[in-house]
């Protein structure tokens, strides 16, 4: 099978005891991913089989059974740290996902509803849109180089980031002073 279609098998021992809520908490959650099946084992306790519910943050998952229903939550409370417990991610398929629910997916809720591309962290958490609004294509810029005509307007933007060119507009007006044209280059 493709690497596309699998997810990798990860292992991570327990930083703090399980709780009644089902959070685990470990070194960190790479490669652990929403709908995984895992195993948790511990010196004192038999395997248990469950479902990875939310991967909250770089250390802290949530589990519950293996159901549609992400809101359940399973006790975990007796995977303590003292007896090792640990969390494995076996490599397994990918749960499909229906063309409809794939399309749903990827639009981007209010203010509008539009398909987007939005960045995301290792735990699925958006940034960069919201922390730096001006996005040029794909890529972003830190710094903006304005030339004016004689008359004060600007006439050309030089983007850049990290003090890169990575795009040039040229404004053009009319003679009334209204901008008419905006050239890429």
């Amino acid at each position: 099978m493709a690497s596309e279609r699998t997810w990798p098998a990860v292992s991570e021992a327990f930083t703090a005891n399980g709780t009644a809520a089902g959070a685990v908490t470990v070194g960190s959650t790479d490669g652990f991913k929403v709908k995984a099946r895992v195993i948790l084992f511990s010196s004192t306790q038999p395997r248990y089989a469950l479902e990875i519910k939310a991967v909250l943050s770089e250390v802290t998952i949530l589990l519950g059974p293996a159901d549609r229903d992400m809101a359940l939550r399973e006790d975990v409370s007796r995977f303590t740290l003292a007896d090792g417990a640990t969390i494995l991610q076996e490599k397994q398929k990918r749960p499909s996902i229906s063309p409809g629910d794939y399309e749903r997916a990827m639009y981007e809720e209010e203010p509008a509803v539009a398909l987007r591309t939005t960045l995301v962290d290792k735990q699925g958490n958006t940034f960069g849109n919201s922390a730096n609004p001006f996005i040029v294509g794909s890529l972003a810029y830190d710094e903006i180089d304005i030339t004016r005509d004689v008359d004060g307007d600007i006439s050309r933007a030089v983007y850049k980031l990290l003090s890169t060119p990575v795009r040039t507009l040229d404004l053009l007006y009319n003679a009334e002073k209204s901008l008419i044209k905006v050239l890429k280059s």
